[in-house]
C-alpha cells in the first residue's frame, strides 16, 4: 500500500470530470474524516436534504363545495428553491413523503358540513380523501364550527413531476362565506400547510 500526500487535486489542463477508481474499487472513508461540500452533490441519495414546508398567511375564500387550489404563500422553508405558485416541483427521481393540514372555516355558527382534500400529480388527482358527510339541513348538533383535515402520503417521483393541494369545502345554511383557514390563537396554530421531504 502506498500513500498520496497532496493538498489539492485539479484536473491536468481545462475543466472537466476527474474520476477516482474505477467500477469494482471501493473508496474508504475513515473514521473522524468529515467531507465538506460546497458545490453540487449528485447521485449520493440526498435523502432529507430536498424538503420544503409551507403555509397560507391568511384565511382563503373559496366557492362552496367547489374544488379549490390551496394558496401556499409563506415558506417556512425551502430546501433547493423547488416550491413555487403553489406547487412543488420534484428536484429528482425518488421516492417522497408529503404532508398536509387543510384547516376551514365559515362565516356562521357550525356552518361546515364535509370537507375534503385532494392531490394532484402533473395536473391529475392521485389521492382523495375527507371527513364524513354530516347533517347537510344546518344543524349544529352534526356539523362542524372549525375543523382541520390532515393527510400523508409516500409517493415514487421522477424528476419534474409536480404536486398540488386541493381542498373542498362544503357549507349549510348556516353560514354564506367559507375559508380555508389561517389563523394563531395563543400557541394554538389552526393553520393550512403542506409539506413534503425525499426519503430515499
Amino acid at each position: 500500500m502506498s500513500t498520496l500526500k497532496v493538498d489539492t487535486i485539479l484536473k491536468r489542463t481545462g475543466t472537466g470530470t476527474i474520476t477516482l477508481g474505477q467500477s469494482g474499487d471501493t473508496l474508504d472513508i475513515p473514521s473522524g474524516v468529515t467531507i465538506a461540500n460546497s458545490g453540487t452533490a449528485t447521485g449520493f441519495g440526498d435523502s432529507g436534504t430536498e424538503s420544503f414546508m409551507v403555509t397560507n398567511s391568511s384565511d382563503q375564500s373559496v366557492t362552496d363545495n367547489s374544488w379549490t387550489k390551496v394558496t401556499l404563500d409563506t415558506e417556512q422553508f425551502d430546501v433547493g428553491n423547488n416550491f413555487s405558485s403553489n406547487k412543488y416541483t420534484v428536484p429528482s427521481t425518488g421516492k417522497y413523503l408529503f404532508a398536509w393540514c387543510l384547516s376551514f372555516a365559515t362565516n356562521g355558527s357550525y356552518g361546515c358540513d364535509t370537507a375534503f382534500t385532494r392531490i394532484y400529480k402533473n395536473g391529475s388527482v392521485i389521492h382523495i380523501q375527507g371527513l364524513p358527510t354530516h347533517n347537510t339541513g344546518g344543524g349544529a348538533a352534526a356539523t362542524f364550527d372549525t375543523g382541520s383535515l390532515p393527510g400523508t402520503l409516500l409517493l415514487d417521483l421522477a424528476q419534474n413531476d409536480y404536486i398540488e393541494l386541493y381542498g373542498r369545502l362544503n357549507w349549510n345554511g348556516n353560514a354564506t362565506e367559507g375559508y380555508f383557514y389561517s389563523d394563531t390563537s395563543g400557541s394554538v396554530h389552526r393553520r393550512t400547510w403542506f409539506s413534503g421531504m425525499r426519503i430515499a
